[in-house]
């Protein structure tokens, strides 16, 4: 469909090349010297001639009309039309631009009267709903927050295995390793893909098999390894329907890789003993059988079978001591240790000394350093131990405990000081070897604490300053997020044509085609690269979010920094704002894009001028052994479908269009996530034109003007 510069244009182009045509004709017909130039002089040269003149001037000005009544009436109301449809689907805040001849302006001021009303309507609609269901949130919320909170993995999911809830104790579980092994957890994805599936397919089996015998119905509990490595203990239910038929089935997931790993190391430990000691145990028998059964032995024969017995006793005495350190470490390795700022520990360290002992406390701040410990034990361990001191030392009440963090390699020194040197060391050390029960208590001395974390504990006493320390060394980890500083907005980047690349890789699927678009499940992705060559600059960032059902869901996110392993274009990062010091260290494309296949696997590829981003994918699939031939949508081609009167559809202009706030522009994930919102937006108005599958969008997608174009 042409827009209306375009329609004006071929008018004029028209009425232009008729008159040289005409006047190339007469031309011709004078020059010939037959009748019919004899004729054309006559005419010419008669009163006639002035007619033709009018009549031609008539034309001239019949077809200005013409291009007047086009450009001013109808292509101005086709406009206003689709303007006034974004009103009522999408955006009831846009209003009209009154232009064009007076009676437009005003059809334009009352369609924006009407607007005004029409939104305040709306409002109060959506307040009248907001009142009604709110009990209904506040439960759903609650839901929410007591399965995201739970320990254990929590999946729900359909008969077919998609994925209907999960928490993010979930998504850690079943998170792919870094050696890539795994799929990702996300609503509409099949289980399937994440746990070992022919032992979860005999789990659902027995369950159908229960529900449908006389045997009582139980949740069925199970260990099975999932597709990341790890070894999971799963407990599954049946979700029944009103017809007493499972509708689904929840799954909740502990991760027990640890567990197994302790208990294999414990049964090690149990048969190296067994048979480490059963020979001496049968020397030390044989021996004492010997000598009891020859009471007239000499002497020297009786020490050496003494001697036996001695150095086959002290070996298995050393076999016992190496099996119970070896033990302690299994032990330890037990412990419910997790990744938690110090700043958190020394928060919960100054609440738990403040209550049970009564003191005052100060804290020093712990700058970015992270700690991998079991916080409830080194909290109770050692506010019992500073609650004992003070109890000692009979001070009511006492002085002032001070606590810091310092980082010291692959440890951190939790160091507590208070102004006393009238406790001896010896006496401080020996009770932190022993738990203390008196008025705050707890199971673990201090010393077991920090042996159980891999580190030791100490008491320093200055005398020339009159202080105490307590310093215990606990491990440290790198597991800290990271921040990224918010991005300015700017322009769009140049746009790149090729949209043949949308549907020449992209195959139609009839059993994708004929689905409606509110129920497919999709991935919205974006990349920001060194520049806009495809055949020589590389990607720098490719980030994407989906949408299921017709819903952005904000946490199932890729988004990846890539190492280009070539210099950044000055130019491209005054856009992008991405310097070489944050590509430092990221993986290559290699390793970035096979996990993006596997996020984007299944469901259909949207982007806007997708064929720029996919241009750049597709030239590198080899390399990182994929190829993407999922269904493709471009929001730049869905928009010049459902607006074709309107002149621009670059991102930011069709995101103020239809309401969506632009923020973090030019940033991958930035702009995946506003083609996600503006691809929304688009779904309903692509249904008032009767496109419902994604069939149907394709298929006019193809039919668009810039789908013709080839650079």
């Amino acid at each position: 469909m042409r827009t209306g510069r375009q329609l004006e244009f071929f008018l004029w182009l028209t009425s232009l090349l008729a008159f040289l045509a005409g006047v190339l004709v007469a031309g011709w017909l004078l020059s010939t010297g037959g009748p019919t130039g004899g004729t054309l002089r006559l005419i010419l040269t008669s009163r006639n001639a002035l007619f033709l003149a009018a009549a031609f001037l008539f034309v001239l000005l019949l077809v200005s009309f013409v291009v007047y009544v086009v450009h001013h009436f109808v292509f101005t109301a086709r406009r206003m039309a689709e303007e006034t449809t974004i009103i009522a689907t999408v955006n009831s805040s846009h209003r009209l631009t009154p232009d064009g001849p007076p009676p437009l302006r005003a059809l334009a001021e009352a369609i924006n009267t009407l607007a005004d009303h029409f939104q305040r309507v709306q409002v109060e609609q959506e307040s009248a709903l907001e009142t009604a269901h709110a009990v209904l949130q506040e439960e759903k919320e609650r839901l929410a927050a007591l399965v995201a909170q739970l320990t254990e993995g929590v999946l729900m999911c359909a008969p077919d295995g998609r994925v209907l809830l999960y928490n993010e104790q979930a998504r850690r579980i079943l998170a792919p390793s870094p050696q890539g092994h795994g799929g990702f957890v996300g609503l509409g994805r099949s289980v399937f893909d994440l746990l070992e599936a022919s032992v979860l397919t005999h789990a659902l089996e027995a369950v159908r098999d229960r529900l449908h015998g006389e045997r009582p119905l139980y949740p069925l509990t199970f260990v099975t390894q999932a597709l990341n490595g790890r070894f999971v203990r799963v407990r599954l239910g049946p979700v029944l329907g009103p017809d007493g038929e499972m509708s689904g089935f929840v799954l909740t997931l502990e991760d027990v890789t640890r567990n197994l790993e302790t208990s294999s190391r414990r049964d090690r430990l149990v048969q190296m003993l067994t048979e480490r000691s059963r020979a001496a145990l049968a020397n030390i028998r044989a021996a004492i059988e010997t000598v009891e059964a020859y009471p007239q032995m000499d002497e020297a024969q009786r020490q050496r079978f003494h001697r036996i017995i001695r150095e086959e006793a002290e070996r298995l005495s050393a076999l016992l001591d190496e099996t119970v350190q070896e033990y302690a470490g299994v032990l330890r390795a037990r412990w419910r240790q997790e990744a938690i700022p110090a700043d958190d520990l020394l928060a919960a360290l100054r609440r738990q000394v403040e209550r049970t002992v009564g003191v005052s406390v100060t804290v020093e701040h712990a700058e970015d350093v992270w700690l991998e410990v079991d916080s409830f034990a080194v909290v109770q361990a050692l506010g019992a131990y500073l609650h004992h001191v003070c109890r000692m030392l009979a001070a009511e009440p006492c002085f002032t405990f001070h606590f810091s963090v310092e980082r010291r390699g692959n440890h951190a020194a939790l160091t507590v000081t208070w102004p006393d040197v009238s406790l001896d060391g010896p006496t401080l050390s020996r009770w932190l070897q022993r738990p203390l029960l008196n008025g705050s208590s707890s199971l673990f001395s201090v010393a077991e604490v920090a042996e159980q974390h891999g580190g030791t504990a100490w008491v320093q006493l200055d005398q020339a300053r009159s202080h105490t320390k307590l310093v215990i060394l606990l491990p440290v980890t790198s597991e800290v997020p990271e921040w990224e500083e918010a991005l300015p907005v700017l322009e769009s980047r140049p746009e790149y044509y090729d949209f043949d690349l949308l549907f020449r890789r992209s195959e139609p699927s009839p059993e994708l085609d004929d689905r409606p678009l509110t129920e497919l499940a999709y991935t919205v992705f974006d990349t920001e690269t060194t520049g806009l060559d495809p055949d020589t600059d590389e990607i720098i960032s490719l980030s994407a979010v989906r949408v299921v059902n017709g819903r952005l869901l904000r946490g199932e996110v890729f988004d990846q920094l890539v190492d280009p392993r070539r210099p950044l274009n000055p130019i491209s990062m005054r856009v992008h704002r991405i310097s070489p010091e944050k590509l430092k260290g990221q993986p290559t494309l290699e390793e970035v894009l096979p996990r993006f296949y596997r996020f984007a696997e299944g469901t259909v590829l949207v982007a806007h001028n997708a064929a720029f981003d996919l241009r750049f994918l597709r030239a590198r699939e080899t390399r990182a052994g994929v190829a993407f031939t999922n269904p493709v949508l471009d929001t730049l081609l869905l928009s010049a479908v459902v607006h074709p009167a309107q002149e621009d559809h670059s991102l930011e202009a069709i995101a103020r269009r239809l309401g969506v706030p632009i923020m973090g522009r030019h940033t991958s994930l930035g702009d995946a996530l506003i083609t996600a919102q503006v691809f929304l937006k688009l779904i309903p108005l692509l249904a008032q034109q009767g496109i419902h599958t994604l069939g149907e969008a394709r298929r006019a997608s193809e039919e668009t003007y810039f789908a013709r174009i080839r650079y």
